[in-house]
């Protein structure tokens, strides 16, 4: 009986003397897996501030090109009305110049200067309305056009916002999935190590009962 004990107590001497190496070892590699996750949990971290960010920014683009051609499409309606508008005041003008060509012609009327003076006056209202309506138009034109090289622009900021953000998607997931597979790595390495030291503990206990 003596014997066996013996033989259990060199036994357990031995495999305790090759835990104890192999406990540090398994330490070791846990401390290397642990400091990657962490630097890994950091990178995570990051991403999704990034793409907090890039989302944040990527909505207000969308809402700010929404404005602008909804703008866009109120200016092209005044447009649209302007030239209207010029076409009539043309036309009111040009009448305006024939009738006093007319009249002017008109050798027999009484008050001719006084005629003369009054179709001035009207030709002159609608020369004026007609030039008015002209550079309406063009205002109109010159702010249409601002505005399509701003929404061009505008357009371009948003792809390349909406491009960043795919990339960081992608950083994303292969990250994570290095994430998860270090802490399996880690789990399984912990799960070894759990077993040794159970070990350990279990080959003192029967240092303790043999002594």
């Amino acid at each position: 009986m003596k014997q066996f004990f013996f033989i259990l107590l060199s036994l357990s001497t031995f495999s305790g003397a090759i835990a104890v190496p192999k406990v540090t070892i398994l330490k070791d590699k846990l401390s290397v897996y642990q400091g990657q996750i962490t630097r890994l949990e950091g990178e995570l971290n990051q991403i999704d501030k990034d793409l907090q960010q890039f989302n944040s920014r990527f909505l207000n683009d969308q809402v700010q090109i929404g404005a602008m051609e909804e703008s866009l499409r109120d200016k092209r309606l005044k447009l649209e009305g302007t030239a209207e508008k010029i076409s009539l005041k043309f036309n009111q003008a040009k009448k305006a110049y024939l009738f006093y060509l007319i009249e002017s012609s008109d050798t027999q009327s009484v008050d001719q200067d006084v005629q003369k003076k009054l179709l001035m006056a009207v030709l002159k209202s609608k020369v004026e309305s007609f030039k008015k309506a002209q550079s309406r138009s063009k205002e109109i034109l010159k702010n249409i056009n601002n505005l399509e090289q701003k929404i061009t622009s505008k357009k371009h900021t948003e792809d390349q916002t909406y491009r960043q953000i795919i990339d960081l998607e992608n950083r994303k997931k292969m990250v994570g999935k290095n994430y998860i597979s270090l802490v399996e790595q880690k789990d399984v390495l912990q799960n070894e190590l759990d077993i040794l030291v159970a070990k350990q503990r279990a080959v003192k206990k029967v240092r303790l009962t043999t002594q």
